[in-house]
């Protein structure tokens, strides 16, 4: 196994003071209202103990808000696990020999012939770093701090990355997710050998201080404890990657920010891209561990989640996000180039928090520029144009979302008199194209058989749930025009009354 010594005996170059740039949420597209209506029911504690709520999009900070605090460092918890991948990411840029595909044994040579290791010769890093070694360690399932809980088994041995390099194996690696902040605390083993540094060391030489991060520290504590009555001494002076990291919530953003520019940060490449792409990548989901991941969309990475925020609006955000005990969070959502950080003293509620604050207020007040959504049965009812009474549209989408039958509500170009129509065609993803038919006759009006011909041809596309367009063009009568449409009725994942809390992890 080759070291890299080299790069780390080198000294920084100087590290520029890093602030960020300040807006307001309209000058980056973003509705004020929606944050603020999230900040006031923070405030009213209903949605937990929440203790900060910054929101920055495209570099630039737009909401940064404390509520009982001022933005100290607090404990980030398993936001560690993400940090502590990335740490692996940053060494292996700089020229450390790291193959995930390799055993993650190779780069624990001090571990390789202690009793009851050989059998974790069959895990590698990718493994490793997915949660999916194999391990029979379960700390989900009884209370953290309890005597029989992994970690406090780990905590009261004498070498803690020895005690997991000897836990029990119950499946081949790589067949199922298990969550192990022990396994994840491994990293710093590895770190260590293939850097020749401390991982807390090479975090504030490599990372933090490039990143201008100046405030942290390691330390081990109860959710809820005071900081300077946990455990700051640890096993070989390994400060532990699963774990313990204390940071300032502005600062947790900057490793958000780091990912969402690629691994660059103020023209300097910290990180490679393909680590990144790795990081966010999903080995677990819901097809390969259905009782972990219960939702589509939702699954893991190297030690980040990864999933699929709906909002009110039925619009879907793709995200990535570092996950820490008592809900303290860096959300990044790539497709709209922001990152929502969140911290809060949470650590044994189950109840709604800033997973229904994003879904209902957040990411809702986030403008697309392509804000139109896929069409489904979701669309399904009556869309009228505030402007004009009596207009409007009623849609059925049919046939697993193939086709639209529905009829419009108008009037003649005078006004005088209303007509209506019917409209049958095809959904095309987030347009539906259908023919505009006009009918005369029928058995309720003078029992003559209807009569049916091609008036024109018409078009909708929704911007959400809630609002959209409808665009028609006669054949014969030299008629066009666009109706803005807003939401009379609402059905499905569309109706906010159905909308359910999807995500167990971030409620």
């Amino acid at each position: 196994m080759k070291l890299i010594l080299a790069f780390v005996l080198c000294t920084s170059s100087a590290v520029q003071a890093f602030t960020w740039p300040t807006g307001t949420p309209e000058s980056q597209n973003i509705d004020s209202a929606g944050i603020s209506q999230a900040a006031q029911l923070i405030q009213t504690g209903d949605y937990g103990n929440i203790r900060s709520l910054l929101v920055i999009r495209n570099g630039v900070l737009v909401h940064e808000q404390y509520f009982g605090n001022q933005g100290e460092k607090r404990p980030v918890y398993s936001v560690t696990k993400s940090i502590g991948s990335t740490l692996l990411g940053v060494a292996q840029y700089k020229g450390a020999d790291l193959n995930p595909n390799d055993s993650m044994m190779v780069y624990m040579p001090q571990y390789q012939n202690q009793p009851g290791t050989t059998l974790k010769n069959s895990i590698t890093i990718h493994d490793l770093l997915a949660q999916r070694h194999g391990l029979q360690w379960d700390e989900w399932s009884t209370q953290y701090n309890t005597p029989n809980n992994p970690i406090t088994i780990m905590l009261n041995s004498i070498d803690w990355y020895l005690t997991v390099l000897t836990w029990p194996i119950d499946s081949q690696p790589n067949t199922k997710f298990a969550y192990s902040t022990g396994a994840s605390s491994l990293m710093s083993v590895v770190l260590e050998n293939i850097s020749g540094l401390k991982p807390y060391a090479f975090a504030k030489q490599h990372l933090f201080e490039p990143l201008d991060i100046t405030d942290t520290h390691w330390e081990l504590i109860d959710g809820g404890g005071t900081q300077g009555q946990g455990i700051t001494v640890f096993p070989h002076d390994l400060a532990p990657l699963g774990f313990g990291l204390w940071m300032k919530p502005i600062d947790m953003a900057k490793i958000g920010e780091l990912f969402r520019l690629g691994g660059v940060w103020n023209g300097q490449r910290i990180l490679s891209q393909e680590w990144i792409d790795l990081s966010i990548a999903t080995y677990s989901n819901h097809e390969s561990d259905p009782e972990v991941f219960t939702q589509e969309g939702s699954g893991y990475g190297y030690q980040w989640w990864v999933t699929e925020f709906p909002d009110r609006l039925g619009r879907k955000h793709p995200s990535y996000y570092a996950d820490g005990h008592g809900r303290q969070y860096i959300f990044v959502f790539p497709e709209s180039d922001t990152l929502v950080i969140s911290t809060a003293d949470d650590y044994d509620r189950d109840e709604q928090g800033i997973g229904t604050l994003l879904r209902q207020h957040i990411l809702p007040a986030i403008n697309m520029e392509d804000d139109f959504v896929d069409i489904s049965n979701d669309m399904n009812g009556s869309w009228y144009d505030p402007a004009t009474s009596g207009q409007g549209i009623n849609i059925e989408i049919i046939n697993a979302g193939q086709n639209l039958w529905g009829y419009w509500y108008t009037f003649n170009e005078s006004g005088t008199e209303q007509r209506w129509f019917t409209m049958q065609g095809m959904v095309d993803g987030d347009e539906a194209t259908f023919d505009i038919i006009s009918t005369q006759g029928g058995v309720f009006l003078d029992d003559q058989p209807p009569s049916l011909s091609i008036w024109g041809q018409g078009s909708v596309q929704f911007n959400d749930c809630f609002s959209g367009t409808f665009r028609f063009q006669s054949v014969d009568e030299q008629t066009s025009g666009n109706i803005p449409l807003t939401r009379l009725t609402a059905a499905g994942n569309c109706d906010p009354n159905n909308q359910q809390q999807k995500f167990s992890r971030v409620k």
